[in-house]
């Protein structure tokens, strides 16, 4: 199974981050090892319809992300959806940023770069150094004109 928020490749059955888990003897749920994400087990009955659909684990169809930015080098002011983390986010660096409410989905809108990348993640502002900003997968939005 994939982590749909850092992109972490794990075997669900191993449980590796349920042992604390008071519900971990059968809970439905796959939690990521490195980010502590929770999705629900994908069905094997469900997984088979997907492949014979041509769609990947997320369900949805394969298409190429052309415009996939690193928060960092995303303009200041645009709006744009998270896609994940990039493959080189620590556990630590995962768990703030999910903290943060920082989903896969989730829009934000860059609105500052310096002293450090200021975004906004609803009412919510937050501020992360360049190293963090640029482990942030994010798809720039459509601006709506008036």
């Amino acid at each position: 199974m994939k982590c749909t928020f850092c992109g972490f490749e794990f075997d669900p059955d191993q449980r590796q981050a349920c042992p604390a888990c008071p519900l971990s003897t059968n809970c439905g749920k796959a939690c990521c090892p490195r980010c502590g994400y929770e999705a629900v087990r994908p069905s094997p009955l469900v997984e088979l319809v997907r492949g014979w659909l041509g769609r990947g684990a997320s369900g949805r169809a394969a298409v190429p992300r052309s415009e996939t930015l690193r928060l960092s080098d995303l303009p200041v002011g645009q709006q744009a959806s998270v896609l994940g983390l990039a493959s080189t986010s620590e556990s630590r660096q995962s768990a703030r940023l999910v903290a943060m409410g920082l989903l896969p989905g989730v829009s934000i809108r860059l609105l500052r770069r310096s002293p450090a990348y200021v975004f906004a993640v609803g009412n919510s502002q937050f501020a992360v150094d360049e190293r963090l900003a640029a482990q942030i997968l994010v798809q720039p939005e459509q601006e709506v004109e008036p």
